[in-house]
């Protein structure tokens, strides 16, 4: 999340290319991927409503904050 707080100023004033903002996006996910792989693979399952619903509440967090 900060990693996007960082890159968000930039990428709302224009001043990175959509290359430059596609790889600030892919790097914020392989960041995420990462700290679900180490920190929360037991807590929220792979598979299963429980996940489908942690997915759903992180995609509206960051709609909120980050995509408004």
């Amino acid at each position: 999340m900060i990693r996007a707080e960082f890159k968000w100023h930039s990428i709302a004033d224009g001043q990175l290319t959509a290359t430059e903002i596609n790889k600030a996006r892919f790097e914020i996910r392989a960041a995420k991927q990462k700290s679900l792989k180490k920190y929360i693979f037991t807590t929220i399952p792979t598979d299963g409503k429980l996940h489908d619903q942690a997915e759903a509440t992180a995609s509206e967090y960051l709609t909120n904050f980050y995509l408004t």
